[in-house]
């Protein structure tokens, strides 16, 4: 599967890191499939592979890697698909929370599932612990959406 690939390194006190390929990488924690065309030496140059955080064995960097991940999936390559897998050696597995523009409906992302959409049907992402509660409701107001996602992992608002 041809995409974008989110990985981790236990270097520099741990690393997550894109990893663009054109088949399946081991090992890796999520995985988006481009809605455009992706430059040809992102496959090349650093063997596919560009830092997106280090320190994440820190929570708040860990969060802001997953973050960079899904601005690059979503914001940059209008992912078609993304899907989240379990952990490996990272520090937690993780859900995806995506806000839609027109409902305010919440839609959860866990490891062993898939999203597939239309990424300007999404107002906001979020990226939290798997075991967090607060988005486990039918809709919410984009303020709160992103003040909850700010206090208890990532959040970004993709109208900015």
């Amino acid at each position: 599967m041809s995409g974008g690939y989110l990985c981790y390194s236990p270097d520099s006190l741990g690393t997550l890191y894109l990893h663009w390929s054109k088949i399946p990488v081991d090992g890796a924690i999520a995985y988006f499939e481009p809605g455009k065309a992706v430059p040809g030496f992102k496959y090349t140059t650093n063997q596919g592979r560009c830092a997106l955080t280090k320190g994440v064995d820190d929570r708040a960097k860990f969060f802001e890697g997953w973050s960079a991940f899904l601005k690059e999936a979503l914001c940059r390559f209008n992912a078609k698909s993304i899907a989240v897998y379990d952990k490996n050696q990272s520090r937690e597995d993780v859900q995806i929370v995506l806000l839609k523009k027109d409902s305010m409906e919440i839609e959860r992302v866990e490891d062993g599932d898939t999203w597939e959409g239309d990424v300007t049907s999404i107002h906001s992402f979020a990226v939290v612990p798997k075991d967090n509660v607060s988005f486990k409701c039918g809709t919410l107001q984009q303020n709160l959406f992103l003040s909850k996602a700010k206090m208890e992992g990532a959040g970004y608002c993709m109208l900015n």
